[in-house]
């Protein structure tokens, strides 16, 4: 499971960090290229917090994240009506949308996997990769490319900063890293 020991930040520190929302200008910019004038795509946004970004995207979207709370609140600020399922063996709960566009798992983005959603079109990374401690890197990498569909496109934010003068809540990559 995701705890404080193997994820950048503990889960109160990233739920005072969904407190301040926002419309997300890099996914306004650049997702002509991700949809790539396709039609029904279906998007993965894994460790989404609460964007409500997720609902501008247009079409089928599954995310997963860890707290109950930013999944919840996504609905709730999206003036979305949702249904509750728990499948305590597997993950905590999985919330959708009446229309079942919108599909978000609470639960350790491990316990996902193709045999529940199968592959995706396009993926949006709006920091996961950086929250994930890099030994358990590789591992998270595996289970994006296991989900990812031929001719999937990901849209990965990345930010360039000084690791020697900030020290956030997100682990630091080198670009050089981001090829591998």
């Amino acid at each position: 499971s995701m705890s404080a020991e193997n994820q950048a930040g503990t889960l109160e520190e990233w739920e005072e960090h969904w407190q301040h929302g926002g419309f997300y200008v890099m996914l306004a910019i650049n997702i002509n290229k991700v949809i790539a004038g396709r039609a029904a795509v279906k998007f993965f946004v894994s460790l989404f917090g609460k964007t409500a970004d997720m609902k501008w995207l247009g079409h089928s979207v599954v995310g997963v994240e860890r707290s109950e709370n930013a999944v919840r609140q996504f609905f709730v600020e999206s003036n979305m009506s949702y249904t509750e399922e728990s499948v305590p063996a597997i993950f905590q709960g999985v919330f959708s949308n009446p229309e079942k566009t919108v599909t978000l798992y609470q639960c350790d983005i491990y316990s996902f996997s193709s045999s529940l959603e199968g592959q995706f079109d396009a993926m949006w990374d709006r920091g996961a990769l950086v929250v994930i401690d890099p030994k358990h890197r590789q591992k998270y990498v595996s289970l994006i490319i296991s989900l990812m569909a031929p001719g999937c496109r990901c849209l990965l934010d990345t930010m360039l900063y000084d690791p020697e003068r900030y020290a956030g809540m997100v682990y630091y990559i080198r670009s050089m890293g981001l090829n591998h």
